[in-house]
């Protein structure tokens, strides 16, 4: 059966390879191919005839009302482990939480992103445009302007920024004009060139210290000052390895138990987020606090890095007496 192109009350969204029909008047689901296959019901598996014109006219209104209303959010991930990133298993329990939204994800080490060679070419000869035109950059200056949030995930390198999603943030100077006003907390600074570029911004970042203070402050103080009145807060999460306990560990179980009590803090932070456009002081405060006794995680990290050296020890006597230079007892 062919179905004509009209129903009264669908809303059509787009899912990968199909589209998902939701029929206003009785809720069911239908997929239809991209190649015009029957609609089907998933539940009752019957063809459900389409309608009328105005149906079609008033399923595409609905449809552009509901995309109007979806948050498209940027997701950086800054982490070179990639998807296996602590810091971006946070960052997916926080979108969870944030519900129905467009999502694109940059994962910035998969990334061709050359070094900002600081020319100034896109601030004093052709404003917006990079003169570094054979990589990534140029297409990644799109997502920004596409973004309506744009979260930042990436783990605490050296009490900072891993070295190429650096790179990545000195790349994005093409934003900017050269001309500065004082902004809202007092200092100089370069003017967007185009308004769209100005996304609501928020950072997620795991760190193997025990504890958020006197750690994160200079990551937070740059991110702040990098991004001003759209900077909305941060989820810092300190023993961020916890998330790769050993089965074995003789405390695995509470771990896990403590990690998934956190994913779901992490999550309501994102309803939250959802709701308000920012994370409240508290939320903040809250996701920093440690998961273990700082001193209990303390001596767990030190029992491992004794078991690693007393294995590297192991390995250096082997290799020395294959080689021949082993000491006689």
């Amino acid at each position: 059966m062919t179905i004509k192109q009209e129903l009264t009350g669908v809303l059509m969204i787009h899912r990968s390879d199909a589209y998902t029909l939701r029929i206003g008047c009785c809720g069911r689901s239908f997929s239809k191919g991209r190649k015009g296959k029957d609609t089907t019901c998933r539940c009752a598996m019957e063809i459900h005839p389409l309608q009328s014109e105005y149906g079609t006219r008033h399923a595409r209104r609905r449809k552009d009302e509901a995309m109007k209303n979806r948050l498209n959010v940027l997701l950086i991930n800054g982490s070179p482990r990639g998807s296996a990133s602590n810091t971006y298993a946070l960052a997916r329990a926080f979108i969870r939480g944030m519900g129905d939204i467009e999502l694109k994800e940059i994962a910035v080490y998969k990334a061709d992103i050359q070094h900002c060679r600081g020319c100034q070419y896109c601030l004093t000869q052709q404003p917006g445009h990079c003169i570094i035109t054979d990589d990534d950059m140029a297409s990644i200056l799109q997502d920004f302007k596409w973004a309506d949030i744009t979260i930042w995930s990436m783990p605490l390198f050296d009490f900072s920024i891993p070295s190429k999603t650096k790179a990545l943030l000195d790349r994005l100077m093409p934003m900017f004009s050269v001309a500065m006003k004082i902004d809202e907390d007092g200092f100089p600074a370069h003017l967007y060139l185009d308004s769209s570029y100005r996304s609501d911004t928020l950072l997620i970042s795991t760190a193997g210290f025990p504890v958020a203070e006197h750690n994160y402050e200079l990551l937070t103080g740059y991110m702040q000052r990098r991004f001003r009145s759209t900077y909305k807060g941060a989820v810092t999460m300190p023993q961020g390895e916890l998330m790769r306990t050993d089965p074995r560990d003789p405390m695995a179980a509470e771990i896990k138990t403590a990690i998934e009590e956190y994913l779901k803090k992490v999550s309501d932070a994102g309803s939250y987020f959802r709701e308000h456009g920012e994370l409240s002081a508290e939320i903040q405060e809250e996701l920093k606090r440690p998961i273990l006794n700082p001193a209990d995680y303390m001596d767990g990290v030190n029992a491992v890095a004794a078991a690693l050296t007393r294995q590297l020890n192991s390995c250096r006597k082997e290799s020395g007496n294959r080689d021949g230079k082993g000491t006689e007892e």
